[in-house]
């Protein structure tokens, strides 16, 4: 990706997820947007802190939809293996490839 002791181009950022680069930078972001929004912008902390509900619901949104989906791969392959699922009492993972439930539509690009 880029050469030790280099800086990034932030396009190259941009574009490449899972890295500690990728990480350094959403962490900088989040730590420079209350300083920011009170020192450029004039915002109090009640402004600032509403300006953080927008991710907030995003990420809420996202995790309830992505383990709906992980839920409906588990389920679709599950019946695959002719494995019963038991919501209450759980699943025994001994026989079953969680993998292929996990990756079902995973597709290599």
């Amino acid at each position: 990706m880029c050469q030790p002791g280099t800086l990034p181009e932030p396009k190259e950022l941009c574009r490449t997820q899972d890295t500690p680069e990728h990480w350094r930078l959403c962490c900088t972001f989040q730590t420079a947007i209350p300083v920011i929004f009170k020192e450029i912008h004039g915002y109090n902390e009640l402004e600032i802190g509403l300006a953080f509900l927008p991710g907030l619901a995003g990420m809420t949104i996202g995790g309830i939809v992505a383990g709906k989906l992980v839920d409906g791969n588990y389920a679709k392959t599950a019946q695959k293996y002719n494995v019963d699922v038991d919501r209450k009492k759980g699943d025994s993972l001994k026989d079953f490839l969680i993998e292929a439930a996990r990756y079902r539509k995973f597709t290599l690009v």
